[in-house]
């Protein structure tokens, strides 16, 4: 982008190119994502959340609990 024009001190706006940029990398880095990795890493968050959540529930098989299901 420096070199658009020969003139020195010709780009007043610099900044809206810099977050042109930025914003450019951003999709460039979405656009390259590996979607079989993306869909394992999401099974993986998965997977991880509902062991979290069955290691957090009370002892199923407790004497105390097994009562109230008659």
């Amino acid at each position: 982008m420096t070199r658009i024009t020969k003139d020195r001190g010709s780009l007043a706006h610099e900044d809206s190119l810099d977050a042109l940029a930025m914003g450019v990398e951003y999709w460039v880095e979405q656009m390259a994502a590996d979607v079989d990795m993306e869909m394992q890493q999401r099974k993986d968050e998965l997977l991880r959340a509902e062991i979290d959540r069955f290691l957090t529930l009370d002892n199923v098989n407790s004497p105390k609990r097994a009562n109230t299901w008659i």
